[in-house]
């Protein structure tokens, strides 16, 4: 069994499309969602973690919300929605109609909420913030980080002074029960994150992007295991789900979790990861965060 704790579902007439090509930037493609879920069935995947992404403070963009749900809904069964939200309007203050629209989503139908900083420009401790967080943690839900650099974007696309860790420090000291994940294992300040889950059992990792550079990922899972807190990082697939090639790239990934983390490790002199491990990497670790049973299915 596998868990994806890192997917998004696009849909390019939610993007200004020509902003981007301005500025040099990827352009997506939609997410075909019967090719989709014919590779996530065909890799034995049993769960997703599905998100958009709203990026309309600064780049007038998103994945499509409304797709999100549409589509966790039609495939109940795989797909866990998560929520992107951008708390900080286009005048930077507190986006209400953002706030009034988390408030109104049943909570049935929503998992976790996505907040991207970099792409917004705005600090994960910003006090405009905090009313978002209060929401998760008052439901549960689970807030999941773009808190890293960009991996291979134009710079001017994630700004770097917007995802220090000390601000999600403070967001941690401030919310002690919000379970929070950060995405691309908070890339390139991974032993830092670290650092903070260490502390904190209630913060998680995910690999999503990092297969593009094996042995340096590789040495971060090792750190993982070293700080302790391996049974915390999570398999991820991220943008490869509108990939025509995405099972061969999937396929690839998964297996490097599965033994190619240890082949580098073994070469290198590095400790090699336990099956125990690797399975919590591949599984586990995204069942105890999402309160599924050894099936992948809802404990609720």
């Amino acid at each position: 069994m596998i868990i994806d704790s890192h997917l998004h579902l696009l849909k390019t007439k939610y993007y200004n499309l020509d902003l981007f090509r301005e500025n040099q930037m990827y352009l997506p493609q939609d997410t075909s969602l019967d090719f989709l879920v014919a590779v996530l069935k065909k890799l034995n995947i049993s769960k997703v973690v599905v998100m958009g992404q709203k990026m309309e403070r600064i780049w007038d963009s998103q994945c499509g919300e409304d797709y999100v749900l549409e589509s966790s809904q039609e495939h109940q069964d795989l797909f866990l929605p998560f929520v992107s939200i951008e708390p900080v309007d286009r005048i930077g203050k507190l986006n209400r109609k953002e706030l009034d629209r988390l408030g109104e989503l049943p909570t049935d139908r929503v998992r976790g909420i996505l907040i991207t900083p970099p792409y917004g420009q705005f600090r994960s401790n910003d006090p405009q913030v905090y009313p978002f967080y209060e929401i998760a943690q008052d439901r549960g839900w689970i807030v999941q980080f773009h808190h890293s650099a960009n991996t291979g974007e134009k710079l001017v696309f994630a700004h770097h002074k917007y995802v220090s860790l000390n601000f999600l420090n403070d967001v941690l000291i401030d919310f002690p029960k919000l379970r929070v994940v950060i995405e691309h294992l908070g890339y390139p300040w991974t032993e830092e994150l670290f650092t903070l889950m260490a502390s904190s059992d209630n913060l998680y990792a995910d690999l999503a992007l990092l297969y593009g550079q094996p042995t340096l990922t590789a040495w971060k899972v090792v750190m993982a295991k070293e700080y302790g807190v391996i049974h915390r990082i999570m398999y991820g697939s991220d943008y490869y789900s509108y990939d025509s090639n995405a099972f061969e790239t999937m396929s690839e990934h998964i297996d490097y979790v599965r033994s190619g983390i240890n082949r580098i490790c073994e070469k290198s002199g590095w400790p090699l990861l336990t099956e125990k491990e690797i399975n919590g990497v591949l599984s586990k670790n995204a069942c105890t965060l999402y309160d599924l049973d050894e099936n992948g299915k809802s404990k609720e």
